[in-house]
């Protein structure tokens, strides 16, 4: 069976929205055989350097 090539654009989702570090959200999306499931978790990234830049 061939795979199919998935794409997700969860941006109009968190459009005008504020998320904390720490925060987790989940979508489940079901069609006539599956059900797929998307966890997400907002991280910190140690090793970005942008904050440094601004300063």
């Amino acid at each position: 069976m061939k795979e199919r090539s998935k794409q997700l654009d969860i941006r109009h989702l968190l459009y005008g929205r504020e998320i904390s570090v720490g925060s987790e959200f989940s979508i489940v999306g079901n069609n006539d055989k599956y059900q797929e499931n998307l966890i997400a978790s907002i991280q910190v990234d140690s090793s970005n350097k942008l904050d440094e830049k601004k300063a």
